[in-house]
C-alpha cells in the first residue's frame, strides 16, 4: 500500500512538473501568438499607397503575418496534442502499474489467506488428535480406576476374612484356653 501510495505521488509530482514546463511553453507561444496578432492589426491599418490604399509591401507583410500566425496556431495545436498525449501515456502507465499492484495484491491477499487455511485446517487436526488422545487417555484412567476398587473390594473381603478368621482363632483360643483351664482344675 506504501508503495502504491509513493508511486502514485512521483507521477503526479512528475505530471505537475510536465504541465508547468508544457503551460510554460504555451504561454510563450500565446504571447508570440498575440504579437503577431497585433502585427497583422498593424499592417492592416497601413495606408501607404500614393491613392491612400494598401501597397504591394504592405499587402506581402499581411500575408506574412497571418502565415506566421497560422504557424503559431499550428504550433499550439501541436503543443497541446503532445501535452495531451503525455498526459495519455502517463495515466495509461499509471493505471498499468496500480493494475499490476493491484493483481499482485490480490495474489499476496489469496497466498496469505490459503496459508492462513491451511494452518487452521493443521490446527483442527491435532485438535483431532489430542482429543482423541485425551479420551483414550480417560477411558485407561477409567479402567484402572475400576481395576483398583475391584482390588481395593478384594483386599477388604480378604481382610475382613482374615480378621474374622483371627476373631475366630482368638474365640477359639480363648474357649481352648477356658477348656483347658477347667481341666486343670
Amino acid at each position: 500500500m506504501l508503495k502504491k501510495t509513493l508511486l502514485i505521488s512521483l507521477l503526479l509530482v512528475f505530471n505537475f512538473t510536465l504541465l508547468a514546463q508544457t503551460q510554460d511553453s504555451l504561454r510563450t507561444l500565446l504571447s508570440q501568438r498575440e504579437q503577431l496578432v497585433k502585427d497583422y492589426q498593424f499592417y492592416n491599418a497601413q495606408n501607404s499607397n500614393f491613392w491612400g490604399k494598401k501597397s504591394k509591401k504592405d499587402l506581402l507583410r499581411i500575408i506574412d503575418t497571418l502565415k506566421g500566425i497560422i504557424r503559431k496556431d499550428s504550433e499550439i495545436i501541436n503543443t497541446i496534442k503532445t501535452t495531451t498525449l503525455r498526459q495519455a501515456a502517463t495515466l495509461t502507465v499509471e493505471q498499468n502499474k496500480v493494475s499490476e499492484q493491484l493483481k499482485d495484491d490480490k495474489v499476496a491477499v489469496a497466498n496469505t489467506i490459503y496459508t492462513l487455511k491451511t494452518q487452521i485446517a493443521n490446527l483442527e487436526n491435532l485438535q483431532k488428535s489430542r482429543q482423541r488422545k485425551i479420551n483414550e487417555l480417560t477411558s485407561q484412567a477409567e479402567q484402572e480406576r475400576n481395576k483398583r476398587i475391584d482390588r481395593d473390594k478384594i483386599i477388604a473381603l480378604t481382610g475382613m476374612g482374615l480378621l474374622a478368621l483371627l476373631l475366630y482363632t482368638l474365640n477359639l483360643r480363648r474357649k481352648l484356653a477356658a477348656y483347658t483351664g477347667k481341666k486343670r482344675r
